[in-house]
């Protein structure tokens, strides 16, 4: 056995005294039942009828001052039948321990016993010395443990006195004393109980623990929690199994220090870290030593998992519903599915019943969102919004797209809505898309209406309904010889109520032939335009009721890209120059007598600048005979990233355009003291000429410029100016100038300066602020301001809204309405308040939370 022991490259280091010591020990466990008498140097092991004592060396000789100072007992009375989840290995606290691992004796005794040396640790609060040892171990039901004292039967009882540390899986109890019943599966401890339970943190006076089932319990307990790093004490706490545990008469922080900012204090704390789910009996939670909130029950996330239950109240004001409290209530239906319910109390309206459902599966996903407020004691009506947004691939290659929107009436949007945006909203779709896709075709049906919130000072125009309208498409690249083509096809039926109705069918063949070269392209192309008619209801008098429309285009679209390597600032970069000339010859034909069902003049961008027609939809095609020509000049550094971007472009028509739709512009003259506008329905043969800058000015500067100028008219259209300023995380600056030319007759047009910006005021400390002013009204369309303030485990958010409202009364103007936002976020428990993050990230673009806010599921207030 020695030499064998010596071959072992686990124990080639060990000295040959060492190893006949070692080899005596496992004969003698091998050999017996129980202990006999074994006398190693100045260690004593000495047995009676089955029990064993080890007690570690006080023998100072200076002849073993260099040797094992301690010895290591197998502890194994009927080896063949006891080794199993009873077995030990048994560390003394003596330097170097050595550790004796025992396997089952089905393994062959080679295996059985291996001997590894384990240098000198420290023992807790350093815990979980022994994992490491641990984890050699074969059955993970295995025990080791080390003391400076330990007496008793391995089979029966175990006794540990003086630092004991017990591993078991990935448990780990250091302890005064300590004892072990083998029978029963059962450790008790007392004195300095320390406990790492997978990973969590366990300290108390005495302990108890089914080590099977994870069952037990410990006094007066400070534990802190490895998901959320959460924290607390109590009187006791119970541990029913593995994964939960109740604490009793404590409290519950994420906070660090003796006197947190926040806890939560409880007769009765459930917690469950298999569910990642706490639940607290007869709770209050404490801010600053002050109650803010009870509830006799109350149950929150101990992990970034969602859960069902109720969530914290939200608080709100606003002008036109007075303060609002809202209830909800979540459920975590499935990992891809949950719905919120939210009851609320608007002070001038009543109580409103709300709900929403999110649902996401990789063929299928949806939203829905209703409220209902069953009597608004404003108009004493029954009042109402619902949203249902669904997409669903039903088949290969075959999809779904639902999109449904109502309201009760035409003022919902004023009086429910929490932002400008959506108190502006005034055409509500209501579609439904089918699509079947193929590699080189698809087709298509939709259905589309609208319905319309009509505003007081301004009617809206309803679109048609379109019911159905089919669609077909199909195409190939680099097809025939290097010939790319596309033929696109539908058929719509159109109903309104006082319009011309009818039915649509066109046809758009297109070929064209790209000629690509390394710093070119020519793309010639050629398009043919069909469409025939169907009029019935509401046809005008003398307008024909089948008229068809026939148009040819061609188009040769050409460009050039250069490029050079130079120089700014010392940065390596690549400047391009792009040359791009855009030619569209169109033939005119009259289409006074064909309705516009779904057309309108385009707005002119520069994206839109370089396309044949200058119509939408499918009514119009415009005569042309015009060139576009452009320019786009990029700096591009080493690593790719675009640093700047001019473009320039604008079109010229060599004949006048004959198709219009309405007056395009105003001349003016000067008749005595007045001035006379006269309309004109022909375009001037220059575009509006489009430019457009952007670029990184710094690493945290970036600017945006726009400019549409009509040298017709010697007038500014439309421009726009931007500045971001992003120095840090959490520090950002936006300046934003924004002017529209509404006709020739009002050349001051609509001009807003849009400021906003979150700055640190000072440490811990965070303002948020916009202001969109409108310079020729002289007054603020949407204001915000607020504050936040950030501590280690909590942050207070307090945001004050002001946007303008349009009227709900014909001939009156529109008026502003006043949001208040208070939200208290206790990390790791929840959100008290309303929550204002949406809002400030809608207001100011590239804001960031200053902390990572609490999980917790989040609902709409409203679509509108």
């Amino acid at each position: 056995m020695l030499q064998s022991m010596r071959r072992n490259p686990l124990l080639s280091h060990l000295s040959p005294s060492l190893l006949s010591k070692m080899s005596l020990a496992v004969l003698t466990a091998f050999s017996a039942p129980v202990f006999a008498g074994v006398n190693l140097e100045n260690n004593a092991t000495t047995a009676d009828a089955g029990s064993v004592k080890v007690e570690s060396n006080k023998t100072s000789s200076a002849t073993n001052a260099n040797s094992v100072q301690s010895a290591s007992s197998i502890l194994a009375p009927n080896f063949a039948s006891n080794l199993g989840t009873n077995a030990f290995a048994i560390i003394s606290a003596a330097n170097p321990p050595l550790l004796l691992n025992i396997t089952p004796a089905s393994l062959s005794w080679g295996s059985l016993m291996t001997t590894y040396v384990a240098s000198s640790a420290k023992l807790f609060p350093a815990v979980g010395q022994m994992q490491a040892a641990n984890a050699s171990l074969v059955d993970p039901n295995m025990i080791a443990a080390r003391a400076e004292q330990m007496t008793g039967r391995p089979d029966r009882i175990m006794n540990f006195d003086g630092q004991v540390e017990i591993v078991r899986g990935p448990s780990t109890l250091n302890a005064d004393t300590a004892e072990y019943h083998a029978v029963e599966d059962l450790v008790m401890a007392n004195g300095n109980v320390q406990m790492l339970r997978n990973k969590d943190c366990y300290s108390g006076d005495t302990f108890q623990m089914q080590m099977d089932t994870g069952s037990g319990y410990l006094t007066n307990p400070v534990y802190q929690l490895e998901k959320n790093n959460a924290r607390g004490n109590a009187t006791r706490m119970d541990f029913i199994d593995k994964d939960q545990s109740v604490v009793e008469n404590g409290i519950y922080t994420t906070c660090e220090g003796p006197n947190p900012d926040w806890y939560l204090k409880s007769s009765r704390l459930d917690l469950d870290t298999g569910t990642d789910e706490g639940v607290a009996r007869n709770g209050v939670v404490f801010f600053k030593n002050a109650p803010i909130l009870g509830s006799p029950w109350m149950s929150f996330p101990i992990s970034d998992a969602r859960r069902s239950g109720v969530l914290p109240p939200e608080f709100t004001s606003t002008t036109s519903g007075g303060p609002e409290l809202t209830v909800p209530y979540y459920f975590d239906i499935a990992p891809n599915r949950d719905a919120t319910v939210f009851p609320k109390y608007i002070a001038k309206r009543g109580a409103q019943l709300g709900a929403e459902v999110r649902y996401l599966d990789p063929d299928y996903s949806g939203l829905t969102h209703i409220e209902v407020t069953p009597t608004d004691q404003e108009t004493n009506t029954t009042r109402y919004s619902m949203s249902i947004l669904h997409k669903e691939t039903l088949l290969p290659g075959l999809t779904m797209d639902l999109n449904y929107n109502r309201a009760s009436d035409n003022q919902y949007a004023v009086d429910y809505s929490h932002s400008i945006t959506a108190s502006s909203q005034h055409l509500l779709p209501q579609t439904v898309t089918f699509v079947y896709g193929q590699p080189f075709w698809s087709a298509g049906l939709t259905a589309a209406n609208y319905q319309v919130l009509q505003d007081a000072n301004n009617d809206i125009g309803k679109p048609y309904q379109t019911l159905p309208k089919l669609f077909a498409h199909a195409g190939k690249i680099d097809d025939f010889g290097g010939f790319d083509w596309a033929v696109d096809t539908e058929y719509a039926n159109f109903s309104h109520p006082t319009l011309v109705n009818g039915e649509r069918f066109v046809v758009q063949p297109q070929i064209s032939y790209p000629i690509l070269g390394t710093y070119f392209f020519v793309t010639p192309k050629l398009s043919y335009h069909l469409s025939e008619y169907k009029l019935g209801d509401n046809l005008a008098t003398g307008d024909p009721a089948s008229p068809v429309l026939s148009v040819p285009t061609f188009s040769l679209d050409t460009g050039l890209y250069f490029e050079r390597e130079t120089s700014v600032f010392g940065r390596e970069i690549t400047q391009t120059l792009e040359p791009r000339m855009f030619y569209v010859k169109t033939p005119y034909r009259d289409q006074t007598k064909i309705p516009e069902f779904d057309t309108g003049v385009s707005d002119i961008n520069f994206a839109q600048i370089f396309t044949e027609n200058r119509f939408s939809g499918q009514d119009r095609v415009g005569d042309a005979n015009q060139l576009t020509t452009g320019l786009i000049s990029r700096a591009i550094e080493a690593d790719g990233q675009e640093r700047m971007r001019f473009a320039i472009a604008q079109r010229i028509s060599f004949s006048q355009p004959l198709v219009v739709d309405g007056p395009y512009y105003y001349s003016s003259s000067i008749v005595g003291d007045q001035t006379i506008y006269t309309q004109h329905s022909t375009l001037p043969s220059r575009s509006d000429l489009i430019m457009v800058a952007e670029g990184k000015l710094t690493n945290n500067l970036t600017a945006q410029a726009s400019w549409q100028y009509s040298q017709s008219f010697s007038s500014t259209e439309q421009l726009n100016f931007g500045l971001k300023w992003q120095p840090a995380p959490m520090q950002v600056f936006n300046l934003e100038y924004r002017y529209k030319q509404i006709s020739q007759v009002d050349p001051e047009g609509m001009r807003q300066l849009d400021m906003s910006a979150q700055w640190p005021l000072a440490p811990r400390w965070y303002g948020v602020a916009r202001s969109n002013y409108s310079i020729q009204d002289r007054r603020i369309l949407d204001g915000l301001v607020g504050f936040e303030y950030k501590q280690d485990c909590w942050v207070f958010r307090a945001v004050a809204q002001r946007y303008v409202v349009p009227s709900t009364v014909a001939n009156v103007t529109s008026s502003a309405t006043t949001s208040l936002f208070f939200q208290l976020e206790l990390n790791g428990l929840s959100r008290i308040g309303t929550n204002p993050l949406e809002v400030l990230k809608r207001s100011i673009s590239g804001y960031q939370p200053i902390n990572q806010p609490t999980t917790q599921p989040s609902y709409q207030q409203t679509n509108y």
